[in-house]
């Protein structure tokens, strides 16, 4: 399924302008909800709760996604080489209230079962829940308290 989900992403390449459904194909098939969680001795807690949504894959389709996103008000950094180790291209989204723009625009019905976004894996559905209830606490500067941040810990998986 991942790879018939592919090839009509790359038949769409070759559209001129995307819409809003071919988006969120795309979005199926590349968009990942990424939570990472830093030691950092500059916060009260001792860490840091970094989130973004990031797509991989080809630079043109991410520079034309891009467009897209920017003409629906959100803002995205695209660099040619993720890193040294990684040198493929990569779209983030990293500010919280871009991914809040992102959601809205692609996951407003984020709890339909029908949802194209969860077509890429079989466990997608639960990992957007989870990014989109860890936003939440984030949103709500929860995650500075002990509490708050031991609930995206127990979302993350990290403790039970």
């Amino acid at each position: 399924m991942l790879n018939c989900l592919r090839s009509v992403v790359w038949n769409l390449i070759s559209v001129e302008g995307l819409n809003k459904d071919a988006v969120s194909g795309i979005c199926a098939v590349l968009a990942r909800p990424i939570v990472r969680i830093n030691k950092d001795s500059r916060h009260d807690l001792g860490y840091k709760v970094k989130l973004s949504i990031d797509f991989r894959g080809d630079m043109f389709l991410l520079s034309k996604l891009q467009r897209v996103f920017t003409q629906n008000g959100i803002y995205s950094t695209l660099k040619e080489s993720e890193s040294k180790a990684r040198p493929r291209p990569i779209l983030r989204i990293g500010r919280i209230d871009q991914i809040r723009n992102f959601q809205e625009v692609y996951l407003q019905d984020a709890l339909d079962e029908t949802n194209i976004i969860y077509a890429g894996k079989e466990d997608s559905k639960e990992t957007w829940l989870t990014f989109l209830l860890i936003l939440i606490n984030v949103e709500t500067k929860k995650h500075l308290t002990a509490k708050g941040l031991d609930e995206v810990f127990r979302l993350k998986g990290l403790i039970e």
